[in-house]
């Protein structure tokens, strides 16, 4: 597994901006900077060129002042550009007519052939830059030639003059950035030492104000992790203790019924100790399951497996399983619905939340009672369930805690594990649904109703 490195990640993110922008810069030098100045160079050279030939037309006419009045011109051009230290400039000067005759000439390093074009002086000497003038009475044509070589060394290459020094600038920058983040992670590596040295069942939160403001996200979200996973293991114990509570009292029922069957003999006796054993393991088995079930709810990773359901089929289908029962205590069960319409849940967590509360109106209501379902349709928004009995319902200081795990309203005769309504709750919580208490038949007895999205 490759581990990564924040911290070479942003130095190599820093020193690939930079060389962007270096490269950006030598773009721009080269395409744009460079060819503006040589374009002024340019420019400056055409107008020393004119003002050669207005100069000398004043004195064309005495041949005797013509050179000497060319060489003071030349040089003082010669000496204008030489100015700076360490600088050598010869420009290239020529003079002729019409007719190609060579006037004035201050070197022969360049071989001018009579009545060449500027065009055609370029394309013959690449290396050098002409520019023309004619004097006022157009006798006579100055020729300027500047060399590409003495140019550059004048105003210096772009590589050289510029980019290289500003690379040497950027790569101490660099530098200094790779000390400054360094040094500036050292706050990430101080709350990891904090974190490492930690015993494991420390959940206690981290100090928080001697930490910088760039660090305290971080230990916010870790000090919230740790609250969480305290919370559950808060909540784990308190369930493992509730659970051995639970089933100690069955286990020890039934290891006194054995101990009574070995000391009884008659047949008869023995027999409804069997049978108080039956039901007391019944009893044990069934809140082992729920104990299972309730668990499972509580983990994150609860599978889910949505469907399409046809909402009245599937109540419908549960009452009738559960119409025996009722028929034993006399009570009547009412359902009110719309034929058929289809909501998407899981249909597994959705039977376990209907029979939990049926079962339970069932179980707690006094014979010759009634139950009613309610089924309303509210697409494209869901469902709602209501489930209401005549019973003696239930208090109203104790409905806040009967969705409680081993909760068991006072007074309360009839066997059970309280357990039902907390596996209905955290069912209707994976499937987003919403159980809500509410007054039963005619302001008697508890009423349930389930919101389905």
């Amino acid at each position: 597994m490759k581990i990564k490195s924040l911290f070479i990640y942003t130095f190599g993110l820093q020193i690939c901006s930079v060389l962007f922008l270096w490269i950006l810069l030598l773009i721009w030098l080269q395409y744009s900077y460079w060819p503006s100045i040589y374009n002024e160079f340019n420019k400056q050279q055409q107008v020393i060129t004119q003002g050669f030939a207005r100069t000398l037309g004043v004195v064309s006419d005495n041949p005797k002042y013509f050179n000497e009045v060319a060489d003071s011109l030349q040089k003082m051009y010669t000496d204008a550009i030489e100015s700076e230290e360490g600088i050598s400039y010869r420009p290239f000067v020529v003079v002729r007519d019409k007719l190609g005759n060579v006037l004035y000439r201050n070197s022969e390093k360049l071989k001018v052939p009579s009545l060449k074009t500027i065009e055609e002086l370029t394309d013959l000497h690449k290396d050098w830059h002409f520019t023309s003038a004619w004097n006022e009475a157009n006798t006579f044509e100055v020729l300027i030639a500047e060399s590409q070589a003495e140019r550059t060394t004048l105003l210096g290459s772009p590589a050289g003059g510029t980019a290289i020094p500003l690379a040497l600038v950027l790569g101490g920058m660099l530098i200094a950035i790779l000390f400054a983040a360094y040094f500036s992670s050292q706050p990430l590596r101080q709350s990891a030492r904090i974190i490492s040295t930690r015993q494991p069942g420390n959940l206690t939160p981290i100090e928080i104000k001697e930490q910088y403001k760039e660090i305290r996200p971080i230990i916010e979200a870790i000090n919230n992790l740790m609250a969480r996973v305290n919370a559950t293991n808060q909540r784990e114990k308190r369930f493992m203790a509730d659970a051995a509570h639970e089933l100690r009292t069955p286990i020890a029922a039934v290891i006194a019924q054995l101990h009574l069957l070995i000391q009884i003999n008659n047949p008869k006796e023995k027999e409804e100790i069997i049978d108080d054993m039956q039901q007391t393991l019944n009893r044990a088995a069934s809140l082992s399951h729920q104990l299972i079930d309730l668990a499972r709810l509580e983990a994150e990773d609860f599978p889910l497996h949505t469907e399409q359901i046809d909402l009245p089929m599937l109540i419908s289908h549960i009452i009738s399983s559960h119409i025996p029962h009722a028929i034993n205590k006399n009570i009547d069960v009412e359902l009110q619905s719309p034929d058929s319409f289809y909501i998407v849940s899981d249909k597994l967590a959705l039977t376990n939340i209907f029979t939990n509360l049926l079962e339970n109106a069932i179980k707690y209501n006094h014979e010759n009672a009634k139950i009613k379902i309610t089924l309303k349709d509210l697409s494209p928004f869901g469902a709602i369930i209501s489930v209401q009995d005549n019973g003696r319902g239930i208090p109203l200081d104790n409905r806040q805690h009967i969705f409680s795990r081993f909760y068991r309203v006072p007074g309360t005769t009839e066997i059970g594990s309280g357990l039902g309504l907390s596996i209905a709750q955290n069912l209707a919580g994976k499937i987003g649904a919403v159980i809500r208490v509410s007054d039963g038949i005619e302001n008697k007895g508890i009423g349930f109703i389930i919101d389905l999205p």
